[in-house]
């Protein structure tokens, strides 16, 4: 298993950390969801004090050019299904390392994500495209992990290596009462 806050100290983030462009290249929106399958709703702003590091559950052995279609399901899924505001998380990271914007504003921004009951206002979600119950993420993933949440985490005056108390908003279903 990876411990991606292990992998942090090793990591020279190019650029300036606290800018709200990327240092690194990123698959947007319109590249995963081209003809606007997934159309969102408002987004609503909340804080970022913590991440949240989510893997996706579906297989690992995709290839490159599915890995769009992939996003383009779960947010299918998260927004149509669930009933959610869009796709769950703020960003999400393919096994080849690239790293793909998530809720409609969310890659800079404090967007509330729909990720961790009682937690979303307050944490930034992100997620690795596949399964990893048995076997960790590839070094190119967790490298896009850590270059995603190097960036994001200086963007709302968080280090990185630190750490975050967080109270729970509760919820159906979670197992942190509210408060």
């Amino acid at each position: 298993e990876h411990d991606v806050v292990e992998r942090l100290p090793r990591v020279v983030v190019e650029g300036d950390a606290a800018s709200a462009d990327p240092p690194f290249e990123v698959v947007n929106r319109e590249e995963w969801d081209p003809d606007g399958a997934c159309q969102p709703r408002t987004p609503v702003n909340g804080s970022v004090r913590a991440a949240v590091i989510h893997h996706t559950v579906n297989a690992n052995t995709y290839a490159a050019e599915e890995a769009p279609g992939i996003v383009l399901g779960i947010c299918r899924y998260h927004r149509y299904s669930h009933g959610w505001n869009d796709i769950g998380y703020n960003a999400l990271v393919d096994r080849f390392g690239n790293i793909y914007a998530g809720r409609t504003g969310g890659l800079a921004n404090p967007i509330v994500g729909a990720h961790t009951g009682g937690f979303n206002s307050q944490t930034v979600g992100v997620s690795s495209i596949g399964t990893h119950t048995t076997s960790g993420m590839s070094n190119e993933a967790l490298g896009a992990m850590v270059r995603f949440l190097t960036w994001k985490l200086p963007l709302h005056d968080r280090d990185a290596r630190g750490k975050a108390r967080l109270v729970s908003a509760g919820g159906s279903g979670n197992k942190y009462p509210s408060g």
